[in-house]
């Protein structure tokens, strides 16, 4: 079994893990307001206005990351890609990896640290919007912090999109656009523009060698 067929079901092992610990508290635990407003954002809802937001983002960005111009820095994401991945992963572990970090993270992030801050906040900030506000940041920067090691661009470009599913869960009251708007950020990057740019690398450096 190739090494990198061995890292990917570890990845969505782990994801399985994680996705099943922080979805425990909705079954075992009793609805109060907390459990109740996660177990609302569950429920699909129709809203066009987070479809239109949600797929212009994530497309401008995807768009970006095509076109990024070669770099050093971008050599040593595409290597550590390769040896986590390969040069050419599978279609269904990269979609199940893809799902599972999408719901796992929207959860904890929009869900789960959203409105546990929002908890947190009332008992320093009476202000409602400001309550919001200082919520949606906070929990943005710390989502752009978790893919830091990607660059500052992607850590920029992470708080960006995290706000952008803010809009769309406060528009539609939903997690569900933004859960499969960022699955579909993952696949997109994992089995084709990552793929693209290594062999596009390899093709590089042959031509040097």
């Amino acid at each position: 079994m190739h090494s990198n067929i061995k890292v990917g079901r570890i990845l969505i092992l782990l994801y399985l893990i994680f996705s099943i610990i922080a979805i425990m508290p909705l079954f075992f635990f009793d609805k109060t307001a907390f459990i109740s407003s996660i177990l609302n954002l569950l429920i699909f809802k129709i809203n066009f206005y987070s479809i239109i937001i949600v797929t212009i983002a994530v497309c401008l960005i995807l768009i970006y990351d095509f076109f990024e111009k070669y770099s050093l820095f971008l050599k040593e994401k595409l290597l550590l890609f390769e040896n986590i991945f390969g040069p050419n992963p599978l279609v269904i572990e990269t979609l199940i990896i893809s799902l599972l970090s999408g719901f796992f993270e929207e959860l904890l992030f929009r869900g789960y640290l959203y409105f546990f801050s929002l908890f947190i906040f009332k008992f320093f900030i009476s202000d409602t919007l400001l309550i919001e506000f200082f919520s949606i940041l906070i929990i943005s920067i710390i989502f752009g912090l978790f893919h830091v090691v990607q660059g500052v661009k992607a850590f920029l470009f992470s708080i960006l999109i995290s706000i952008v599913f803010f809009i769309s869960i406060n528009l539609s009251n939903t997690l569900y656009y933004a859960i499969f708007s960022h699955a579909f950020f993952n696949f997109i990057e994992i089995k084709f523009i990552y793929t693209y740019k290594i062999e596009k690398f390899i093709k590089k450096s042959s031509n040097f060698t």
